[in-house]
């Protein structure tokens, strides 16, 4: 499987960088700023695992997971493909992001989804506190779509791989108009 990268090396590092300064300084209103890092995370990750050893070795191990508890039912379901049902549960990934990412104004045309945000329990706030501030349901999604792009299929693929194609050139142009050439 081999995948065409529009970031260099270093501009992949920068893009993680990037989304992991947006999001631990809360830099910005917090419905672009969320949004934002997504972006550069999202980018970041698809150009680092984009068709790698490491990403085809992730998908195996889901895989051998889902299978055995999938035989553990013993029910019609236990037939089920288990790269499938990965991919599945990856478009579920995609259609909550999906709801993440868009605002709340489109709540006429999508209902709830609209309401979801990147916001979770686990967000801290302070560091006083010893919680964390970095948002890790943002991370979460970025990372397992970045990771996982070519193993969702249907609609839900085609908005992830149509999300990379239209993200990696502005996320190139970013990072190349703030580090000069990285």
């Amino acid at each position: 499987m081999s995948y065409e990268h529009v970031l260099t090396p270093a501009g992949t590092v920068a893009a993680l960088a990037i989304g992991l300064i947006i999001d631990y300084l809360s830099v910005g209103p917090t419905a672009w700023r969320d949004r934002i890092a997504w972006i550069f995370y999202f980018i970041g990750f698809a150009e680092t695992f984009g068709g790698s050893i490491a990403a085809n070795r992730i998908f195996a191990l889901l895989n051998g997971s889902i299978g055995p508890a999938l035989q553990w039912t013993q029910t019609y379901v236990s037939t089920a493909e288990p790269s499938v049902v990965a991919g599945m549960l990856l478009g579920g990934v995609v259609i909550l992001t999906l709801g993440a990412m868009a605002p709340s104004s489109a709540q006429k045309w999508i209902g709830d989804l609209a309401k979801l945000g990147f916001g979770n329990p686990l967000r801290g706030g302070s560091v006083k506190g010893g919680k964390s501030r970095l948002n890790y349901w943002m991370i979460f999604s970025a990372c397992s779509l970045g990771l996982m792009h070519p193993y969702i299929g249907g609609l839900c693929g085609q908005v992830v791989h149509t999300a990379i194609a239209a993200l990696s050139t502005p996320v190139d142009w970013a990072i190349v108009s703030l580090f000069g050439g990285a």
